[in-house]
Formats: structure tokens, sequence, C-alpha cells
């Protein structure tokens, strides 16, 4: 009798630690990958002579021109239609660019409040969005079936964690 319970006691503590360990080395590896971002953006703020220059936060102006050089954005789909609503603009996002204007039959919106577009230089790209989807500030709505729009957005299932998924 006494060894059962010895036994049943030792497979708690097993099990204990096996969720503290995976709980740990999860955060662990959600802290290299920011610190990983952070260490690209610093490598990319760098000057011509080498010593760091803090990025500047970017401009609603320069967001067209920015969204345009993430892989997120490279890596669109043919077909696909998206709108941006800022606080104060709305733009257009297919897989051949980026134009001001509202999209024509978007597959979807996505909400993005102005307070985060300077901390996309700053901050990081996914750790923006993370940080606004988390607060509930950034929103997105699908138009359309939402099966067919994952088929046609399942190449960019590498980026979920950008959006806190």
């Amino acid at each position: 009798m006494r060894g059962k319970q010895i036994f049943a006691v030792l497979l708690v503590v097993v099990i204990l630690a096996g969720v503290g360990g995976y709980l740990y080395f999860s955060w662990k590896a959600d802290q290299d990958r920011l610190r990983a971002e952070q260490a690209a953006n610093a490598a990319r703020s760098r000057g011509p002579s080498g010593p760091y220059v803090a990025p500047k936060p970017l401009t609603e102006a320069q967001l067209p021109a920015f969204l345009a050089q993430q892989a997120m954005i490279k890596d669109l789909p043919s077909g696909a239609n998206i709108e941006i609503r800022t606080t104060s603009n709305v733009y257009t996002v297919t897989d051949k660019g980026i134009s001001a204007g509202a999209a024509t039959n978007p597959d979807m919106t996505v909400w993005l409040p102005t307070k985060y577009i300077a901390d996309f230089t700053t901050v990081g790209f996914c750790a923006t969005l993370q940080k606004g989807f988390k607060a509930g500030d950034i929103g997105i709505d699908v138009h359309g079936s939402k099966i067919s729009l994952g088929f046609k957005y399942s190449g960019l299932l590498q980026y979920r964690s950008c959006i806190g998924a």
C-alpha cells in the first residue's frame, strides 16, 4: 500500500515538472524570438559607419512603403485584396502593391489605429501587431466565407504568431 502512495506522489511530481518545463520553454522561445526581432531591427537601423542609430518612428505617410517591404505582404497570394483602415486613412493591399483608397470588394478589412504605426520601426512589425491584437485595438473583419479565405491565405500561416494566434 505504501509503495502505491509513493508511486502516485512521484507520478504527480513528474507530471507537474513536465508541465512546468513545457511552460518555461514555451515562454523562453517567445522571449528568444522577440530578442531576435529586436536585434534584427537594431541591425537594420545601423548607419553606414556602424554605430547604433535609434530607429525613427514611422509616420502614416510612410506606411504604404513600409508595408510593401514586409515579408508578410510580399507573400500575399495571387488575387489578395485587403483593406487597411487607420484612424485617418484607408489603404488597399493586393498582391500587386499598396495604394491609398478603399478596396473594391475586399477579402478582409484590417482596423489599425494610428497610434501603433510609429512602433512598427521602433518596436518591430510583429511585436507591434501582437501588442495591438492583445489589447483589442487592432481587428480584422472577414468578408465572405472564412473557409475559402482560409485556403486562399493558407500560405500566410507562417506569420500567425504576428497576430497572436
